[in-house]
């Protein structure tokens, strides 16, 4: 009972086990065009710290940058057209709002993104406030002439709209505007009409107020109905891009902690509090439950090339991955066989996403040479069962507590002949016929379908449920959740690896994770 008991399996028999198991399906070189040059459509009122970024970044890799500056709407509105056309071209998209990375990659058109930055929009009028400005209801008033960038255009104008019509104040401002005051296309351009003293007021974003160009010739009026609402400035990567993993590095180094945040908080931009540190190519180790391989391994391929980084992975029983943690080892991330597991380690992750569930389930050979109906079944006489070791595995750990709640644990274990911290190995000791039946997962079965008759267990705890946890104290938490966004969109390899998806709401990518 408490052995490994493989007796005479055939070599064969592993081999042909582990081929189905462990095939890596092989990808085309994404690496191929990076001497390419990067198209990139940027903001018009974030160019002074992109520049600095565009030049530290030209300063290490040979390649140019070709750049379009103008509103992000206007941006994203050009980007849209050429796409339905089929002619979008360029590699990257940076947005004064991420409202606009967000409806791209509805649309198609951006495949990942990374925030920046953040701003909020501020009230600001001529220095001396010779209109005696004190607050956005005085932009009611008759013949204050105001300005505002076209919301259809610029993202400031865009969030203007927004905020004063939920504030039921859009209206009436939007008729002085068309009275007395006028619509520019960029944020710097509703800044000069103030400064310059053409209009009384306008609406900015907050590092303006700030900028050497404005400092001595504006000043902000304290306006909470704008200052409480902060955007994120977003960088997405285009699908159109033929460089994507030159592309995914420039968005790296503009985002990243020790290189893009810096020059933004030169700029006086509100900074990424937990952005992830520069590495030309990164390196994360992930944990894994060893039910996760099959689904998982193709898109972590996949990612790597991409993405341009490195990813240790170790699969294992999830009980002996926790007892690993446990004496210091840390991951970046954590996908466990079962929520269960997560909770034992839960002080080092962020809140797990659960992704799917497996079924625990009985197998024996084709044509059940037992004749094995039931989960009772399992303790009739002379049989050889095959479990997962409930101290190492997830799958053994379940299999008890399961087993515990049908009230059938000693008359069902006294059978075990075998536990294993991996169900991978009792499956080969099924196969080898050194066990009658086994109690495995579904997605164990996946690969040899045709091998197996499968007696499914009508019990509520009868599952599993795979989450994925990202570790609190990860310098790298963006791009794991590039990697979890990757393993989610490719959902289908779940399914055909006997998984069954667990259905959440996505939350919004540019929200901080709360610290813990």
């Amino acid at each position: 009972m408490n052995g490994y008991k493989v007796g005479g399996i055939s070599i064969a028999i592993i081999f042909f086990f582990y081929y189905f198991l462990l095939k890596e399906n092989k990808q085309p070189d994404i690496n191929s065009t990076k001497n390419k040059p990067l198209m990139i459509y940027c903001a018009a009122g974030i160019k002074e710290p992109f520049e600095m970024a565009v030049k530290e970044f030209k300063k290490v890799y040979s390649i140019d940058i070709t750049v379009d500056y103008r509103g992000s709407g206007h941006l994203y509105g050009s980007l849209k057209t050429s796409s339905l056309a089929g002619l979008t071209k360029g590699d990257l998209f940076l947005a004064a709002d991420y409202s606009y990375t967000d409806m791209g990659k509805k649309d198609g058109i951006i495949k990942e993104t990374l925030p920046l930055a953040y701003q909020n929009p501020i009230l600001i009028v001529k220095k001396g406030n010779p209109k005696n400005i004190k607050s956005i209801h005085d932009l009611l008033k008759p013949h204050i002439k105001i300005v505002i960038a076209n919301p259809e255009a610029a993202s400031v104008g865009k969030t203007t709209k927004k905020i004063l019509s939920k504030a039921g104040l859009w209206k009436q401002i939007n008729e002085n505007v068309i009275k007395y005051g006028t619509f520019k296309p960029t944020v710097l351009d509703v800044a000069n009409d103030v400064k310059l003293g053409v209009m009384d007021a306008g609406i900015v974003w907050d590092p303006i107020s700030k900028h050497h160009n404005y400092i001595d010739y504006i000043e902000v009026v304290d306006e909470p109905i704008l200052t409480k609402h902060k955007k994120h400035i977003t960088i997405g990567i285009l699908t159109s891009s033929k460089n994507p993993t030159m592309a995914l590095k420039f968005a790296r180094f503009i985002h990243a902690n020790d290189r893009g945040q810096q020059y933004f908080k030169h700029f006086n931009f509100q900074t990424i509090n937990n952005a992830d540190d520069w590495s030309e190519h990164p390196s994360i180790k992930l944990m894994s439950g060893g039910v996760n391989r099959i689904a998982i391994k193709d898109t972590l391929e996949e990612f790597k090339k991409r993405e341009g980084v490195e990813i240790i992975t170790v699969f294992n029983g999830c009980g002996i991955l926790v007892s690993t943690m446990r004496g210091g080892e840390r991951p970046d991330a954590y996908f466990a066989c079962d929520i269960s597991f997560v909770d034992q380690v839960k002080d080092l992750f962020k809140e797990p996403k659960n992704i799917a569930k497996t079924d625990i389930v009985i197998a024996t050979l084709k044509n059940n040479p037992k004749n094995i109906k039931s989960i009772d079944d399992l303790g009739n006489k002379f049989l050889k069962l095959g479990v997962g070791h409930p101290d190492q595995s997830a799958l053994g750990s379940l299999t008890v507590k399961l087993l515990k709640s049908m009230n059938i644990y000693e008359a069902i274990y006294k059978n075990v002949t075998a536990q294993t911290p991996s169900a991978d190995m009792i499956v080969v000791q099924l196969l080898s016929g050194s066990l009658d039946a086994i109690i495995v997962y579904r997605a164990n079965l996946s690969k040899l379908k045709d091998k197996f008759e499968v007696i499914e267990i009508a019990h509520k705890m009868a599952h599993a449920i795979q989450p994925f946890a990202i570790a609190k104290k990860t310098r790298n938490h963006y791009l794991i959740e590039r990697l979890l966004d990757a393993i989610e969109e490719k959902s289908n390899r779940f399914e055909s690896a006997g998984f069954s998806l667990f259905k959440t709401l996505k939350k919004n990518p540019f929200v901080e994770p709360m610290k813990k």
